[in-house]
């Protein structure tokens, strides 16, 4: 599948180039104007896609959630489909095999990592999005069922469970 995507034809909107990025979560296409991301099918415990009915809630999930900050960047949920030769995204022939998370791109010289390495992230920066996101918290739900996963005794349940996660990948580090 990544290889076809690699080529812009199999894309759903017109880009001269098309690059990728993997995670341990996602495969993502980043095209000239957009991007796809493409949750790959695990299952981590705290973090399950290991179905396409679960990828698919999930990639919906993604833009409901993300809007709420970045509401012109998140734009659709796409489905991927086979049709015995080739996964077209968007509308194609086919079996639906999968979904992908369409996104605007954002220009890579207006990225913080990249403003951070030019030296031209500052204080004015980091206050404005320190403030979104102070707003962002003061107007969150909030109940007496959330405000328990701030308590020592929950952060101690959420720890204990990342090291029981990553018990054998520790082992295979030789840690």
């Amino acid at each position: 599948m990544i290889d076809n995507f690699l080529n812009p034809k199999f894309l759903p909107d017109k880009t001269e180039t098309v690059s990728v990025i993997q995670t341990h979560i996602s495969i993502v296409f980043l095209a000239d104007e957009f991007v796809y991301k493409i949750k790959k099918p695990v299952n981590f415990g705290f973090l399950d896609f290991s179905t396409l009915k679960k990828r698919r809630y999930y990639c919906h999930q993604e833009i409901i959630l993300n809007r709420r900050l970045s509401k012109d960047i998140y734009i659709d949920v796409l489905p991927i489909t086979y049709d015995g030769k080739n996964y077209i995204m968007g509308i194609g022939e086919g079996e639906i095999v999968d979904y992908a998370v369409k996104m605007k791109r954002l220009p890579d010289k207006m990225l913080m990592k990249s403003l951070f390495f030019q030296r031209e992230l500052n204080d004015e920066h980091l206050k404005k999005i320190a403030k979104v996101l102070a707003r962002f918290h003061q107007k969150a739900r909030n109940s007496s069922n959330i405000d328990k996963f701030g308590e020592p005794e929950m952060f101690k349940v959420n720890t204990d469970e990342n090291f029981a996660q990553i018990q054998n990948y520790r082992k295979s580090l030789d840690i």
